[in-house]
């Protein structure tokens, strides 16, 4: 579990305790993988993009890598 106050508050912040179970590894061929493997492609290109024209590129690519790897149908 990753609990949001003591990463980015230092266990400081006087609410409600908010935690989120981190997701990560292999699932073999379930949505938890297509999810993952979508996830990993769009970090790797989309989020390095700065400009409008390298962002519109870079979904491009992701939804090709997607459809070619089997994340995307």
């Amino acid at each position: 579990m990753l609990s949001l106050n003591q990463e980015f508050f230092g266990g400081t912040l006087n609410k409600p305790e908010l935690r989120a179970k981190v997701i990560h590894g292999s699932y073999k061929g379930g949505i938890i993988e297509e999810y993952m493997g979508f996830c990993r492609i769009w970090d790797e290109n989309v989020l390095k993009a700065e400009t409008p024209e390298q962002k519109q590129k870079a979904v491009a690519m992701t939804i090709e890598l997607c459809i070619r790897e089997g994340y995307l149908g």
